[in-house]
């Protein structure tokens, strides 16, 4: 069974990365868009391995049984 977090990633994350992206072919300010396009790449990576870590955690947290 695929993860939600990668199921899910074709949402806003990919799209915000689609328009800086399209940004990225001018001939002005090249330097601050590709620092830009870096920064927004970096921090949706950051925002996709955070919500796979949380995932994994609530799957293996509902497999260990409780101390009663």
């Amino acid at each position: 069974m695929p993860s939600i977090t990668y199921c899910g990633r074709g949402t806003l994350r990919t799209r915000a990365l689609g328009e800086i992206a399209k940004a990225r072919g001018r001939r002005y300010a090249t330097q601050q868009i590709n620092r830009a396009f870096t920064v927004l790449l970096a921090s949706h990576s950051q925002g996709y391995c955070r919500n796979l870590y949380l995932e994994c955690v609530e799957h293996l947290r509902a497999r260990v049984p409780t101390a009663e």
